[in-house]
């Protein structure tokens, strides 16, 4: 029998996870989830003691977590070789295999790759690339995979219709019978 304290995780909806544990759990989640907002000390409402200046992104009342942080919580249980029950936030793709099967006439580079793996397994993800480095490339295979695999309709948002334009040529370049269009708002 494993005698490991146990995090039990349940999925409110596709933002929040309940996160339950021991009340000393909930406390070290608390602890480990909360952080100081800098210049804080300068607030009128620290200043008046309503607020203590910490953000805190696990409730420990109710033990909601943010999705997005599923794997923090993971790293958190295995810093401290807590047993994790429950909802699994994992993705069974495996990115390589998935990039190659999409014919797209060229092959990507290793950080676009890894750029897209990083977007399908974390979902929420901010990646930052350089100029010419194949953007709109890791943007056809994200999207292509929340089309085909979770039949998810994909909206891109970009500051510029020049991007549309190109983005748009890069998907019918790369899959000429995509059903890709451009809608100006």
């Amino acid at each position: 029998m494993d005698s490991r304290p146990n995090i039990q995780i349940t999925k409110i909806d596709n933002t929040h996870i309940r996160v339950d544990g021991e009340p000393s759990i909930r406390q070290e989640l608390s602890d480990y989830f909360t952080f100081p907002v800098p210049g804080a000390k300068f607030m009128p409402s620290v200043k008046n003691k309503y607020w203590d200046g910490n953000i805190r992104l696990y409730a420990q009342t109710t033990g909601k977590l943010y999705l997005g942080l599923y794997y923090a919580l993971e790293q958190f249980a295995k810093d401290r070789e807590y047993k994790i029950d429950g909802y699994q936030w994992e993705t069974d793709l495996e990115t390589p295999d998935f990039t190659d099967n999409l014919n797209m006439g060229f092959p990507l580079r290793d950080y676009q790759v890894e750029a897209v793996s990083r977007a399908i397994k974390y979902r929420r993800q901010l990646l930052v690339s350089p100029t010419a480095s194949g953007k709109s490339a890791i943007i056809y295979c994200v999207a292509r995979h929340f089309i085909s695999i979770h039949k998810k309709r994909v909206l891109v948002i970009v500051p510029t219709t020049s991007l549309v334009t190109k983005l748009l040529s890069t998907t019918t370049a790369a899959a000429p019978r995509s059903k890709a269009s451009m809608t100006k708002s």
